[in-house]
């Protein structure tokens, strides 16, 4: 058994898993963040960005923390690290903001919510209409891009340790 623990541990499969558990509470704050304020008529765009922000700190925290710990933890080490997360989550979020624009404003996804919201409406959950069940389906199906592109971003250019010069 130890075998095995060893070859997960070595091949990054530990890591993936642990940045997955991470990714899953960072995605649920972000996109509970977003839901809410769509749900309170804010537009897609400015609820995207705070729902970004508030889950890059919090991906910053748990990242360096757990998943890709480093060895230097000194001020410098932190905020070098934490501006190159924010670039990468920045260039992810522009991407997604691309695909939120391209759902809801060019193919129009909420259009193919009106049945959906027709049943809501009928069970009198008014607010569930088909421009709020439209814009919440295309932020979730934007993570089906923009979270392994994390990931490899995270991996190999924002938490990457040096190589240290062969002797």
């Amino acid at each position: 058994m130890s075998g095995i623990w060893e070859r997960i541990k070595k091949n990054g499969l530990w890591q993936f898993i642990k940045y997955s558990i991470v990714g899953l509470s960072n995605t649920l704050i972000s996109e509970v963040v977003y839901v809410i304020l769509i749900y309170f008529k804010m537009h897609y765009a400015p609820a995207s960005f705070i729902g970004f922000s508030v889950s890059t700190v919090n991906a910053y925290y748990w990242n360096q923390k757990y998943v890709f710990t480093q060895e230097k933890k000194d001020l410098k080490s932190h905020l070098s690290t934490f501006c190159r997360t924010y670039v990468a989550y920045l260039g992810s979020y522009l991407l997604s903001l691309f695909l939120l624009f391209l759902w809801i404003d060019v193919l129009h996804i909420s259009n193919w919510m009106v049945p959906f919201a027709n049943w809501f409406g009928a069970h009198g959950l008014q607010k569930f209409d088909n421009e709020f069940l439209g814009q919440a389906l295309a932020a979730f199906l934007n993570l089906t891009i923009t979270v392994p592109l994390n990931f490899f971003v995270n991996k190999y250019w924002a938490f990457r340790e040096k190589r240290k010069p062969r002797s």
